[in-house]
């Protein structure tokens, strides 16, 4: 699962890599809940190119009949397990038509431990970003005629580092390499849910973050939310 993640990465790096003619990011990207509905980059491949539009992450369904429906489903949408993806009426018709690109400094992850969680800060080891496997839509409001553009993580089962850090719910993002990344957005269905697997747990780097990461009253956009802070009771459970 994921639901907090980072866009501090260095902009002219993913511009460059994928042909970008613009791309807009939050002035502070240290930190985003899902849960306050951010608007935020995506990558699509249209007509030829790739280009980054800003999304509301918590999907809502073309299907969809109402705002009130809206407002509830993209409670339940900010995830979509990528072992079903193609199969949820939820998220169907966006893995047919709308698969792309969430690019993220990292992500943010919680450990339990003698019933207390720890939070974590998780990026790419040697990367300038991490590229997340994401899905997208579009649902128009049918009585103002507004379109709302959104879209939903894709997850999988955690790797072996996941799994010592996200030790309740044992899941991740679907985090892709560059060969990965383009096949999930031009390749087929078939193939884009083979790919349905943890990375390699070299690709990625994790430590330990301050309290504030917890505290979801408290403005945690800030560059202190990604630093290294260190709890002396871990070491303690790291010797038994």
């Amino acid at each position: 699962m994921c639901f907090s993640y980072a866009v501090n990465f260095n902009a002219e790096a993913l511009k460059s890599k994928f042909l970008l003619e613009e791309l807009i990011l939050p002035a502070s990207g240290f930190f985003f809940s899902a849960f306050t509905w951010p608007q935020l980059p995506v990558l699509e491949y249209n007509n030829g190119r790739w280009e980054a539009n800003n999304k509301h992450w918590g999907l809502i369904p073309a299907w969809c009949k109402s705002e009130e429906q809206a407002l509830e489903l993209r409670k339940l949408s900010l995830n979509a397990k990528g072992e079903t993806v193609n199969e949820k009426p939820m998220f169907r018709h966006a893995f047919h038509t709308g698969r792309c690109l969430i690019p993220a400094a990292g992500f943010f992850e919680w450990r339990e431990v003698n019933k207390k969680k720890y939070p974590y800060f998780i990026h790419a080891a040697q990367e300038e970003f991490l590229l997340m496997a994401g899905i997208s839509d579009h649902w128009i409001h049918k009585e103002t005629g507004e379109e709302i553009a959104s879209y939903a993580i894709v997850t999988t089962e955690a790797n072996e580092l996941m799994r010592s850090i996200h030790n309740t719910k044992m899941r991740m993002p679907l985090i892709l390499s560059a060969s990965q990344a383009e096949e999930w957005v031009k390749g087929s269905e078939l193939a884009a849910l083979d790919m349905a697997k943890p990375c390699d747990e070299k690709l990625l780097k994790a430590h330990t973050i301050p309290p504030l990461a917890s505290k979801a009253s408290a403005d945690r956009n800030v560059p202190e939310v990604q630093q290294a802070y260190h709890y002396a009771e871990l070491d303690i459970q790291t010797l038994f």
